[in-house]
């Protein structure tokens, strides 16, 4: 694994998309082997890695899936770690926007409160465009609205 990573790491300026290949490898291989902190180290690698290699849209799947699972955990930081995600969402515009906006109105939901005006017309637009985690990210908002009365 150890040698897989530093390949990895020496191919991300030359080859960063063999690069976000292996880091997705190595991803997989640590979330089935019970190191599910690890394997997310490597999905962040790996997203850092696709963008270089000018796949916007892949590394922006993998942010948003991050920050699902991280919306999932519990965790109530309102503060996506990756510093690229919403430069990335504006990037690719329409849709990924959209996600953005929902994922951050729901994370920032502790400090604060349902931004209905904000993820109303964002969900919308990912009901319209059949974003595969638009019903989700509708139960999520659904629920702070409700918590917020």
């Amino acid at each position: 694994m150890e040698a897989m990573e530093a390949d990895a790491a020496r191919m991300e300026d030359s080859a960063p998309a063999q690069s976000a290949h292996l880091y997705e490898t190595m991803s997989r291989h640590l979330a089935d082997s019970n190191f599910p902190g690890h394997a997310e180290q490597m999905r962040r690698r790996q997203a850092s890695a696709a963008r270089a290699a000018g796949e916007a849209q892949a590394s922006f799947a993998i942010l948003a899936d991050l920050a699902v699972k991280k919306i999932h955990s519990g965790s109530t930081d309102s503060r996506f770690p990756e510093r690229d995600f919403g430069d990335l969402a504006v990037e690719i515009g329409g849709a990924a926007q959209a996600k953005y906006a929902v994922l951050s109105a729901i994370a920032d939901w502790y400090g604060r409160g349902t931004r209905l005006s904000d993820t109303i017309p964002a969900l919308e637009e990912l009901v319209a465009a059949r974003e595969p985690d638009a019903g989700l990210l509708c139960c999520l908002v659904l629920e702070q609205a409700v918590v917020d009365n």
